[in-house]
């Protein structure tokens, strides 16, 4: 617009026409053709737009995809961090698994070896039981008390280093205790205190009763031999 306008504005003297016609309708023709053209501009205009926009979604794109993979990467290394833990977990159970089975196995050796220790002095005692055992229901033998009284000993003797004890004497008489002492009926009423005698004497093992001692109340004409005990 402002060729076209500028065109029109300038103004040549007869004799610079006359002069140089075909120099003047030249400058015309090229101020006219820029005229034209250059309305042109605004689509080049737009075409650089276009390709910024381009351009700006290209790189919009490969923003997009660098955050994607870099999410992937991540979730590829939680992953791998979840496995390693989990096979941390599977070992710790069978390390643990297999430290139950050894300690298992020491606390089961250590029974036996206390076991052995407690049965070592009841082997003779035992197997004198057993034969005569044999000679009196096999072969019809009668065995004198004193045998038998003998090997009960024994018997009783090779319990005594494990800790066995009898609770209360046969034939004592003393106050009864519910906590140490038991009816010899089930029919007899005690109190706590009452003056009983000893008829089966209890069992006790490292101090704890296993078995409560049995006892009967003294008749009232009956002589107590002796003071109750407390």
């Amino acid at each position: 617009m402002r060729c076209s306008n500028l065109c029109r504005s300038i103004s040549v003297s007869p004799e610079l026409h006359r002069a140089a016609p075909p120099m003047l309708r030249r400058f015309r023709h090229w101020l006219f053709r820029t005229a034209v053209q250059q309305p042109s501009q605004p689509l080049a205009t737009h075409e650089e737009g276009a390709a910024s926009a381009a351009a700006d979604r290209e790189l919009a794109l490969e923003l997009e995809l660098s955050r994607r993979l870099a999410a992937e990467s991540e979730l590829q290394k939680l992953r791998f961090d979840l496995e390693a833990a989990h096979q941390r977990l599977v070992q710790l159970q069978a390390d643990l698994q297999r430290q139950g089975h050894d300690q298992a196995a020491s606390l089961e050796d250590q029974l036996d070896a206390q076991l052995e220790t407690v049965l070592t002095p009841l082997i003779t005692p035992l197997a004198q039981l057993l034969t005569q055992q044999h000679l009196i229901e096999q072969q019809g033998k009668e065995l004198s008390a004193r045998d038998l009284l003998a090997t009960s000993r024994r018997i009783w003797q090779g319990l005594t280093p494990a800790g066995l004890a009898a609770c209360e004497t046969i034939g004592a008489v003393v106050a009864f205790d519910p906590d140490r002492h038991q009816p010899l009926s089930q029919t007899t009423v005690l109190g706590r205190g009452d003056t009983v005698r000893v008829k089966i004497p209890g069992i006790l093992l490292k101090g704890r009763l296993l078995k409560p001692a049995a006892v009967e109340p003294i008749k009232p004409n009956e002589p107590s031999g002796a003071a109750a005990t407390r």
